[in-house]
This record gives structure tokens, sequence and C-alpha cells, in this order.
């Protein structure tokens, strides 16, 4: 799942930017999730993890440059990338690091190169950081990508559920075990029979105290636990780690 941000005053051209990588997200057969804004104070409220934002440098109260900075406090690992009319505006953007910009009007074949450019650095650091989880089923074995994995949730009778987003498989194993196999990745322990992979966290209700994950599960936090994953979750948003 990749999460774009597109942030600009003027909504022709979110319209535009979000049609565009609709069409290649689509072309490429991605997991999206678009997140219109029409200024950056907005975007400073949601609190879902954003991969890639587009901001328009020239807004309203805050301008973009502003809010990249901002946005850099608690998610340090953001693709920023610019898009403005002027280009002296570039050399002051560049202080916050941004992944790319793009000059107005607006070519598709700049929203499909800085995403592809995105797509190729973030298979790049995958490549390097790629791990796996043994999977052993009746008399098979496969191995899972640690990233794809959602939660485990124990059942009974020492009968783990290993859930993706769009599978699940049983194993036989008990939760403490896998815990401590998984417990350096980005995995967290609402309540003790489920571990969940913080990647795929969406948000936090804390009214009723449960995480909402990136495919609508729903997982219930411990009362004793809450503070604990509630501190986890901003330590992951903010250093891209436990």
């Amino acid at each position: 799942m990749i999460r774009i941000a597109i942030v600009d005053d003027e909504k022709e051209q979110v319209d535009l930017i979000k049609n565009l990588t609709v069409n290649f997200c689509e072309q490429k057969n991605m997991e999206y999730k678009i997140l219109p804004f029409y200024c950056g104070e907005d975007l400073l409220e949601c609190s879902i993890p954003i991969d890639i934002a587009f901001l328009d440098v020239q807004m309203g109260k805050i301008d973009g440059i502003e809010t990249a900075q901002r946005l850099r406090t608690w998610n340090k690992w953001v693709a920023l990338i610019y898009v403005t009319s002027y280009g002296e505006y570039i050399t002051k953007a560049m202080t916050i690091h941004p992944f790319s910009y793009i000059m107005k009007p607006i070519q598709p074949e700049q929203i499909y190169k800085v995403l592809e450019e995105f797509l190729e650095y973030q298979r790049s650091v995958k490549a390097k950081t790629k791990e796996y989880f043994q999977l052993n089923t009746n008399n098979s074995c496969r191995y899972l990508e640690i990233n794809d994995i959602y939660y485990f949730y124990y059942l009974e009778d020492r009968t783990v559920e290993v859930r993706l987003r769009r599978e699940s498989y049983k194993i036989k194993d008990s939760i403490t075990n896998i815990y401590n196999i998984v417990n350096h990745h980005c995995f967290i322990m609402p309540t003790p029979s489920i571990i969940v992979n913080i990647q795929h966290i969406r948000k936090i209700d804390g009214k009723n105290k449960k995480l909402i994950l990136e495919n609508d599960d729903e997982i219930l936090i411990s009362r004793r636990k809450y503070k604990e994953v509630f501190d986890a979750l901003n330590r992951y948003m903010t250093n891209g780690e436990l």
C-alpha cells in the first residue's frame, strides 16, 4: 500500500495530480490510497502515515515549504515533491530535503517520472532490508515477507493465524515464541494474543481502544497496553523504527 497526499489550494491542480497518480498506480497494479487536501493545515491534522506528499509551494496561510517543515518533525521518511510555478522557490525548498520537484504547468510525464523514481528508491531500500518469516503448514514450508504480514492471532490449542492483506494461514506455534522471533521488527503486542505489524496501522481509535488496520480489520488494545502501543506508534512515525 502506497499512501499519497496531494496538497494544493486549487482544486483543478489537485484533481489533475490525482488523476495522473491513479492512472500510474492502476497501470502498475499497485495498492494505493490518495489523500487530497486543499491547505497545508489539513494535511498536518491527518493521522494516516504518508509515503509521498505533492506540495504546492504557494498556498494561503502556510505555504508548502512550511508545511513540509512541520510534516518532517513527525514523519522523517515522507518523500516530499514540491510543485511550483516559480524557480526561485526551489533553492529555499531544497533546505527541507525534498525527494523531487515539479514545475507548473504540470505534464503527465513529470508525475509518472517522479513516481517511477520513488518506486525505484523504495525497491532499493527493501532489497537491502527484506526479511522473511518461515511458515510451516502441514508438511510444507514457505517464506512470507515480514512486511506483508498484518498480524499474528492466537486461536487455541497452540494454533496461530498469520494474517496478510487478502489471505491467512494457520500454523502450530505459540504467540510468545513468534513474538521473540519478530520483536526486532516493526511489531507490537496490543493484547497477549495478538502481534500487529505497526506498518499496517491506519489509525488508533482512542475512544474505543482499538487499532484500525489498512485492510479495515480492527484490533482491540488492552487497557494496560494502550500507552505502550501509542508511544510505539509515535516513535515509528517519527523515526521509522520502534
